[in-house]
């Protein structure tokens, strides 16, 4: 190959390195763009009885408000199960507190979990379904914040018999501190638009885990819970099984907020490595390409090899413009103006391409206070003290 063919070559993969992630940025835009989130729900025509399955394990600074939420909702008939596996976790104090502060409200405390379980919180709503009263199950995480009107825009879609399972975009609510922002960034700049960018291409097959909602039919016909208790990705899975059996998997518009509880760098690369190793086992080619999502590496990586430095440097500020201009239009569409920092995007993007190469490096991860290991197949195991 001559010089002038290889100058060829490496100006078309500069120009490649540079288009694939603003093609991306400009459709994704587009998908936040044009979707309609909603703020409230509403009343459902037919508003059948619900059971909300609430898994806690720990103490978190929001979670007397995010579970005082769900019981404030202005539905007719439901019940709330607090489940913690035990008796002496740091988050009791709070779920009596609740019990006592709602004596009108259907709140029932389980404690336990299914046994030895290789998820234990599976094992925990495994425990929880024996209290369910009602066929209507919503499962929702403890650092979930909702509306008054959620179970109703819930309601409406789940009678709807085509629809197997349901799910809610969130909004990534930080605490304050560069960490906690940058953990909301994630979820509110890249995970909601990719989910968006992911439906508009095919029809969804798996679950956003801070809302679930199904029957009990369609969860029986599955095999329960006990189908998901030895996978870490029990949302994914639940969406997959779900999907297999012939239902729909849909998203609802309603957006709920989750809190970004990670103050320390330390605590968010270990849950945003154990994420990103758990996406690249259950969708390894998807995992893969998802760098060209990551805009301001990527824009890097093309200046980098640019044969005329102009363009290069062009072609960064470019990206990184876009990124930003990106974060504020999806902040904006998010509702959440009061929170803006849509100028740490270049950063959250160098930071997410660095948890997306420690992904491919290693099959452990941190949850809960133990270490597993993913399985090629998406199953855990506990890693075994050496000792």
């Amino acid at each position: 190959m001559s010089a002038d063919q290889l100058d060829i070559v490496i100006d078309a993969a500069g120009y490649t390195i540079a288009a694939f992630p603003l093609l991306y940025l400009l459709y994704a835009s587009g998908c936040m763009y044009f979707w309609k989130p909603e703020r409230q729900g509403g009343e459902a025509a037919i508003r059948p009885p619900i059971t909300v399955l609430k898994p806690v394990c720990g103490f978190e600074p929001s979670l007397y408000r995010n579970l005082k939420s769900f019981c404030d909702q202005a539905y007719p008939e439901f019940q709330i199960v607090f489940g913690i596996s035990r008796e002496d976790d740091t988050a009791v104090p709070v779920l009596r507190r609740l019990i006592a502060e709602y004596p009108d409200r259907d709140i029932t405390l389980a404690i336990g979990g299914m046994g030895d379980v290789a998820n234990p919180k599976i094992g925990n709503l495994a425990n929880m379904e024996r209290h369910a009263k009602h066929d209507f199950l919503v499962v929702s995480d403890s650092d979930v914040l909702v509306g008054d009107g959620f179970l109703d825009a819930v309601a409406y879609r789940l009678q709807d018999r085509r629809v197997g399972v349901l799910s809610c975009p969130y909004v990534g609510r930080s605490r304050g501190g560069l960490v906690s922002r940058l953990g909301a960034l994630s979820i509110n700049e890249w995970f909601m638009p990719s989910v968006l960018v992911a439906r508009s291409l095919s029809p969804l097959g798996f679950c956003l885990g801070a809302v679930m909602a199904i029957r009990r039919e369609v969860l029986e016909q599955i095999g329960g819970f006990a189908a998901l208790q030895s996978y870490i990705a029990d949302d994914y899975m639940l969406g997959r099984l779900v999907r297999d059996a012939g239902y729909e998997v849909e998203l609802l518009g309603y957006t709920v907020g989750t809190s970004v509880s990670e103050t320390h760098l330390a605590d968010l690369w270990r849950h945003e490595v154990r994420w990103a190793r758990t996406i690249r086992t259950m969708e390894p080619l998807g995992h893969l390409f998802s760098v060209v999502t990551l805009v301001t590496p990527m824009a890097a990586l093309a200046a980098l090899v640019a044969q005329e430095w102009v363009l290069g440097v062009g072609a960064l500020a470019t990206g990184v413009a876009l990124r930003i201009a990106m974060g504020y239009m999806v902040e904006a569409r998010l509702g959440i103006r009061d929170q803006m920092v849509f100028w740490l995007a270049p950063v959250r993007d160098v930071l997410s391409f660095v948890v997306w190469v420690a992904s491919f490096l290693g099959r452990k991860v941190a949850w809960r206070g133990a270490r597993f290991t993913i399985l090629r197949d998406g199953r855990i195991e506990p890693v075994k003290d050496a000792s």
